[in-house]
C-alpha cells in the first residue's frame, strides 16, 4: 500500500491522473519475465554470427537488424501477447488512475454493473463473453509463437 501511495502521488504530480497516459507509463518497462525471456534468447545466439558479420564488413546496426532481431521474433511476439493480455485484463490501474467516465475500460465498465442494490449478472457475463472473444482469437492465431517463445526460454 505504501508504494501505491507514492506511485499515486507521482502520477498526480506529473499531471497524468485521469488520463490514458497514467496506465501506459505504469506498464512500460515493468515486466521482469520479458527481460528473462529476452536474455535467454540472446544467450542462445552464437557469438560467431556477430564475428562473421563484422568480418564481412557489417556495422553494429546491421548486425542488430539482420541477425539479432530476426532471431528474437518468437520472444517479441510472445511478450507482446502476454503483456497485451495482462494490460487488456487489468482492473486495478484503470480503476485507480482513470476514474472518469470517458476513460472507462472494459474491466471497469463491467464493474459498474455491480451496484448497491444488486448485481446484474446476465449483463456482466455477456460482457465477459464479449471480452474473451478478441483474446481467444489472438491466442489461437499466434499460439505457435507463444509456445516457441516460452519453450525457448526455459531450459
Amino acid at each position: 500500500i505504501t508504494s501505491q501511495v507514492a506511485t499515486f502521488q507521482i502520477i498526480e504530480g506529473l499531471g497524468l491522473f485521469n488520463t490514458i497516459w497514467s496506465v501506459i507509463v505504469l506498464n512500460l518497462g515493468t515486466d521482469v519475465i520479458a527481460l528473462y525471456i529476452f536474455m535467454q534468447y540472446l544467450d542462445e545466439i552464437p557469438i560467431s554470427l556477430d564475428e562473421s558479420a563484422i568480418l564481412d564488413g557489417a556495422s553494429y546496426f546491421q548486425i542488430f537488424w539482420k541477425i539479432i532481431l530476426p532471431n528474437l521474433k518468437a520472444p517479441i511476439v510472445t511478450m507482446l501477447i502476454i503483456s497485451g493480455v495482462g494490460v487488456y485484463n487489468d482492473f486495478y490501474n484503470p480503476f485507480l488512475y482513470m476514474p472518469g467516465r470517458e476513460l472507462k475500460v472494459i474491466s471497469t465498465a463491467l464493474f459498474a454493473f455491480k451496484g448497491p442494490y444488486g448485481t446484474n449478472w446476465p449483463v456482466i457475463l455477456a460482457g465477459v463473453m464479449i471480452v474473451i472473444i478478441p483474446i481467444l482469437i489472438v491466442f489461437l492465431s499466434l499460439q505457435k509463437y507463444i509456445y516457441n517463445g516460452v519453450a525457448g526460454s526455459v531450459k
